[in-house]
């Protein structure tokens, strides 16, 4: 009992810290579930329509009632109809009813005045008590009006065409092509409920928890990113369903190719694969996930039971990366194939393969690089990588082989031990593996230069070592990218998304014209750049988060480089020339993305270069660190530990808003 006192009184700010933080984590979460989740999850709507898609389709009056019938699985407490009125009359009454028809059952009725009806507005009507069967049940809605000439009529929002599965409009007792604009007002707690209470508590604990392992427990720097990355990235990847992170369609796609091609299905470059049946009925997909398309996702299979034959045969997308950067992705596809997973858990078994890859290269990074520890974590953590960490996109992959791979480029530099042949295997193994996988990353071998000479016993083994190094490498870059730099050259690189594209030849015939543009580009999109390296727009740049998280992240990135580059290794004599080298790769490969994307999405013409984002430098971005330094700014150690739960506070507060 006194030792349990003593620990109390000896930690008593931390108790005290731990306590405000959960309360403040309560009351977050319940200002969250009141202001956003619970709206949310009281209506699942059948149907989604853009303005452009809809129309009013006939007007309500005496004469002319519509209905619309519709099957529902389960219970339900309302629908809500999207009215709209001509003249904005409040003048008259309509009437709603809801009928079961599968048990001839009058479930609802009731009479709305105009005046309570809001133009374009869904009108929620609720039930008296909740109503529904566990199996498919039809229904049907009908909506007449009372007192309302047609001068005043009241119309109902529908589809112009019928996008609803099952379900027929009728106007006047006529049936027409269309369906109505209306929802189901759901009830009770379903999958959903649990599933966001479960990610609010996930997020609530790990924020604790770093606490914890940041100030009490004091742990290294690749252990507190192993504290952050795991739990936040498991929460992004479950609110960042498959297909939101950009390109990732493609990409699983070409897993599912390379899957097929490990089962011996079909061959991995066929303009057409074979896919299971039951992946076909559940590839369920979104750019812009929300609480419907959530419990889609819960509402699939965990374990495919039927339609596991490999019948069919569809076209499908194909992305340009080698077969090696889709290999953890294809092999978790592959293995949840084997065991009959579901569709959605094969989705996250291959994207956690790439997450284990990403969290191993960036945990081996920060371990054993001699400098900027701190700057490799800064740049693992921001916004944008974690958000594609855990996807099917190889830039999870490529992010932790690039940040390995610089690393022991680092610790050859820097370190203090001999630059031994296991070393030198491992980083010819990774070159060959990931610099051609991308071909705007192949300046990153130009890295090893930097080795000192007597770390391999002189300049003829280091000649040698860099001789086989780059042959290689370049080796394997040639028979990756053949095909692109043929067609790069020859000028015959189709464009994509534009008709027609710039190509080698301009470049060659108009230099001027083309450094032009590039300085155009680079003072017009560098602020773009910047916001899509740290994640203001995720996803298919669609989904935003709020600017000061977005300034927030740059002041933690910040202050991780600048404490790093006063490191004493960095501050040697002669260690200028090292960073005019590590600035260089980073331009390089900057440059090297503007061209790709000139060649493939820039309309001719056009002063700007299309299509480049920010994110595509994340992987060469702990390069770009080792540059920033002011012999002004020296941030203390000390800072470090409240740099680490920042990170944590950061992604909480992202989450948080994402959700």
């Amino acid at each position: 009992m006194n030792k349990l006192k003593k620990c109390c009184v000896r930690n008593r700010r931390h108790i005290v810290i731990i306590s405000c933080m959960i309360l403040a984590i309560i009351l977050a979460s319940f200002y969250l579930w009141q202001r956003k989740i619970s709206v949310d999850l009281n209506r699942v709507h059948f149907q989604s329509f853009n303005g452009t898609q809809e129309l009013t389709v006939g007007d309500i009056h005496a004469s002319a009632s519509m209905s619309q019938d519709f099957s529902f699985a389960g219970e339900f407490k309302g629908i809500s109809i999207r009215f709209d009125k001509n003249n904005a009359s409040d003048v008259g009454f309509v009437d709603v009813s809801v009928y079961d028809t599968s048990h001839d059952v009058l479930v609802h009725r009731e009479t709305i005045s105009s005046e309570d009806v809001v133009a374009g507005l869904y009108h929620e009507i609720n039930f008296q008590q909740a109503y529904g069967f566990d199996t498919d049940t039809k229904y049907n809605v009908v909506v007449s009006s009372e007192l309302i000439s047609p001068d005043n009529a009241i119309s109902i929002w529908c589809s112009n065409s019928d996008v609803y599965p099952g379900g027929s409009l009728y106007i006047a007792g006529t049936k027409t092509d269309g369906d109505m604009n209306f929802g189901v007002i759901t009830s009770g707690i379903h999958e959903i409920t649990i599933a966001y209470l479960v990610v609010i508590s996930i997020l609530g604990i790990s924020l604790v928890m770093l606490y914890l392992i940041v100030y009490v427990f004091r742990a290294k720097v690749h252990v507190v990113f192993l504290a952050v990355a795991i739990p936040f990235g498991l929460v992004y990847s479950l609110i960042m369903s498959p297909g939101v992170v950009p390109d990732e369609l493609a990409h699983m796609d070409m897993a599912y190719r390379y899957s097929n091609q490990i089962m011996g299905i079909n061959n991995a470059h066929d303009p057409a694969i074979f896919y299971r049946l039951t992946d076909v009925e559940n590839w369920i997909v979104t750019s812009q996930p929300g609480a419907e398309h959530y419990q889609k996702l819960l509402d699939t299979p965990v374990w495919a039971t039927e339609g596991t034959e490999n019948k069919a045969l569809i076209a499908a997308k194909t992305a340009n990366a080698h077969a090696l950067l889709y290999a953890p992705s294809a092999i978790g596809v592959t293995f949840a194939r084997i065991i009959h997973l579901g569709t959605i858990p094969m989705f996250y078994l291959g994207r956690m393969c790439n997450f284990i890859i990403f969290l191993l290269g960036v945990y081996f990074a920060i371990k054993i690089a001699p400098v900027g520890k701190n700057i490799f974590f800064a740049s693992a953590l921001l916004p944008m990588t974690m958000h594609q960490a855990f996807s099917f996109s190889y830039d999870s992959v490529m992010t932790g082989g690039l940040f390995f791979l610089i690393a022991l480029f680092l610790r050859a530099i820097y370190g203090q031990e001999c630059f031994r042949l296991r070393d030198k295997l491992i980083i010819i193994l990774l070159c060959t593996f990931f610099l051609p996988g991308k071909a705007i990353y192949i300046f990153v071998a130009a890295v090893a230069f930097l080795i000192p000479s007597n770390k391999f016993g002189g300049m003829r083994q280091k000649i040698t070592f860099l001789g086989g190094l780059f042959l290689v490498t370049g080796i394997a870059y040639m028979f990756v990218n053949l095909n692109s730099i043929a067609t790069l050259t020859t000028g015959a690189l189709p464009p994509q998304h534009v008709d027609r594209a710039y190509d080698f030849a301009y470049l060659l015939e108009h230099p001027f014209q083309t450094v032009k543009i590039f300085a155009i580009t680079l003072v017009h999109n560098s602020s773009y750049y910047v916001k899509t390296l740290v994640g203001e727009r995720l996803g298919w740049l669609e989904i935003y988060i709020p600017t000061v998280l977005v300034l927030f992240s740059i002041v933690i990135t910040g202050v991780a480089f600048l404490h790093d580059t006063w490191d004493k290794l960095l501050l040697r004599s002669g260690m200028v020339w090292h960073r005019v080298v590590y600035v260089s790769i980073f331009a390089l490969v900057v440059l090297a993305a503007m061209f790709t994307m000139m060649f493939a999405y820039t309309r001719f013409g056009s002063e700007i270069i299309d299509g480049v984002q920010g994110r595509y430098f994340i992987p060469v971005l702990p390069l770009l660190g080792l540059v920033v330094y002011c012999r002004y700014i020296k941030i203390d150690k000390g800072i470090l530990k409240h740099l680490y739960m920042a990170e944590g506070v950061l992604h909480f507060a992202v989450l948080f808003f994402l959700i």
